[in-house]
This record gives structure tokens, C-alpha cells and sequence, in this order.
């Protein structure tokens, strides 16, 4: 068996959704009881990756216990020697939309349902990754934060956020705000070019 990439890399190929213990934020970009379910993203989402790998997403309403505007992500990678596996050690994510003006942002955590009361009781805090989305018909593409302009965001002041140094040299950057505070941020003009656009598409199959 291959081994897991450590709480790794929710890479949607292009969607490279860095699940590491880098995340973004601890709070989501707008609170999940509000959200409205964007019925363009339900499905399946194909992307073949350099290495041979065809990752498969499937994307689809969290079901009961949950928001109405959520979502369950679920990842299986498809190797070249016919093996199947998933790509993380938690394959499994729960995730929902914020549309700010025009623009269209996923807010995705591990949490599992037992942890969800808890959650919601704290203000949804967990570990949030948020990306930025772009839907095309049956075409997806993705944007992730830029490390070092996240990092920039923190240090000078623009949002409060945490900075951790780590043994190997590197830091854990993320933001602590508001969700109002967090969304108003990435709206400014402070935030221009903080999300990164991946060059692939992920492909809708079912």
C-alpha cells in the first residue's frame, strides 16, 4: 500500500488543495447555516495528473445533521498499476460556498459529524481552507492562497492572524479574524493577487 501523505494534499490537480497543517483560516468566509448550495459543483470531478494518477472528487450534499448549504467532498486516486487509494489521511471533507460580489470562494474543513454541534456551538471554528472557484459548465478550476502574501497580510497588520515557526525552518500561517473581517479583507484591495490560479481544469464525468 502507499502511505498517506500527512493530512496531505487535496489536490483537485489544479485545485492543489494543500491539506496540510498549513491551513487558512479558523474561521470559514461567511457562516455554513447561511449558505446556498451551488447545484453546480454536486458530482463527479475528474483530473489526470502528470504522474499517471486520475484523482476522482465527489462532491455532494453533506445530508442530514448538516447545513442545507453544505457539501461532502470525498477523494480516491486511480493509480497507472491499477491500485486504487485516497490521497489523504483524511479523504473526506465537508465544504460550502460564499459568493462575495462576483466572486465565488469554497470554504472546506475535515470536521466529521460527531464534531459538528461543538463546532457550530464555537462559531464554526476549525481549520478552514478556502479556495476560490470559477464554474464553467462542466469545467471547474480553482485558486489557492499565496503562502508568502498570507503570510505578508499577518505580519503587517491587514488581519489578525497567527504566524507559528516550526522546527525544520518553515511557519504554519493563518487567520484568526472575523468571518466579516476575513471577507472584507480578501475584497480589498490589500488582498489583490493573494489567490493563485492553478492551470488545470478539473472535469465534470457524472
Amino acid at each position: 500500500m502507499r502511505s498517506f501523505q500527512k493530512f496531505g494534499l487535496l489536490s483537485l490537480g489544479l485545485f492543489l488543495l494543500t491539506m496540510s497543517a498549513c491551513y487558512d483560516s479558523t474561521v470559514p468566509l461567511s457562516q455554513p447555516e447561511q449558505a446556498q448550495l451551488d447545484k453546480g459543483l454536486l458530482g463527479v470531478w475528474k483530473v489526470s495528473q502528470e504522474n499517471g494518477i486520475v484523482r476522482y472528487y465527489h462532491l455532494g450534499r453533506a445530508g442530514e445533521g448538516y447545513p442545507s448549504g453544505l457539501m461532502r467532498l470525498v477523494m480516491i486516486d486511480h493509480h497507472p498499476d491499477g491500485e486504487m487509494s485516497v490521497p489523504t489521511e483524511n479523504a473526506v471533507f465537508v465544504c460550502f460556498p460564499t459568493t462575495l460580489g462576483k466572486r465565488h470562494f469554497l470554504n472546506v474543513t475535515a470536521f466529521e459529524k460527531k464534531d459538528r454541534k461543538a463546532i457550530a456551538a464555537s462559531g464554526w471554528k476549525s481549520k478552514y481552507w478556502i479556495y476560490e472557484y470559477q464554474l464553467d459548465g462542466d469545467k471547474v478550476k480553482f485558486a489557492g492562497m499565496d503562502y508568502d502574501k498570507k503570510k505578508a497580510a499577518v505580519k503587517s497588520g491587514k488581519i489578525r492572524g497567527e504566524i507559528k515557526e516550526k522546527n525544520d525552518g518553515g511557519a504554519d500561517v493563518y487567520f484568526t479574524d472575523t468571518p466579516k473581517n476575513l471577507a472584507d479583507f480578501i475584497t480589498s484591495n490589500a488582498a489583490k493577487d493573494l489567490f493563485k490560479w492553478n492551470k488545470e481544469e478539473a472535469v465534470r464525468v457524472k
